[in-house]
């Protein structure tokens, strides 16, 4: 966090750029916590490679401990977006906002075998008319109902619990295709 808000006052310089020897074989890394910064560099590589070949999967590596849900649902809305299919692969870590654009991958969705998942029922319960929490929390629920078929007594997601999940676990409950 110290790091993102020293980068986003220019104290720090922000990185240079895409790796275009992994965008040549249509990778993109995602390998920290989600935020505008780190979404907007994926969802413009998103876009590159989307555009050079609209037919051929896109491969997303995913590492990350979470972070902002408005980034992650970038990330989802420009990978509906293209016509490209996202095959998208946790390793390592994949908590929070990382697990909702791994269940939102457009194309094959992995995890490898020691990646560990975490689904956060941590939301406010705000019936607000035209709050964000309440519509934060909509769109929220909707992606992994969607995109999965996580137990019932999960929903409404606002408890404070967090669900930590194994590969077997998140194929079990929908959340990827293949370990």
């Amino acid at each position: 966090i110290v790091v993102d808000e020293l980068i986003e006052s220019g104290a720090i310089p922000p990185d240079s750029g895409s790796d275009e020897s992994l965008l040549d074989l249509r990778k993109i890394e995602l390998a920290n916590a989600i935020n505008e910064r780190s979404s907007q560099r994926v969802v413009e590589q998103l876009l590159l490679v989307g555009a050079r070949d609209p037919t051929r999967p896109i491969d997303l590596y995913m590492s990350s401990p979470g972070g902002w849900t408005g980034s992650a649902f970038f990330i989802v809305d420009a990978m509906q977006g293209i016509a490209a299919p996202v095959n998208a692969h946790a390793v390592g870590q994949c908590y929070s906002a990382c697990t909702m654009i791994l269940a939102a991958g457009t194309g094959v969705r992995t995890a490898s075998a020691n990646a560990l998942l975490m689904v956060h029922a941590n939301l406010n319960d705000s019936k607000a008319e035209f709050s964000y929490p309440r519509l934060d929390r909509a769109r929220y629920e909707k992606l992994f109902r969607d995109h999965g078929k996580l137990p019932a007594d999960w929903f409404p997601m606002t408890r404070d619990e967090s669900y930590y999940l194994s590969p077997k676990e998140a194929l079990r409950y929908g959340l990827i295709d293949r370990i």
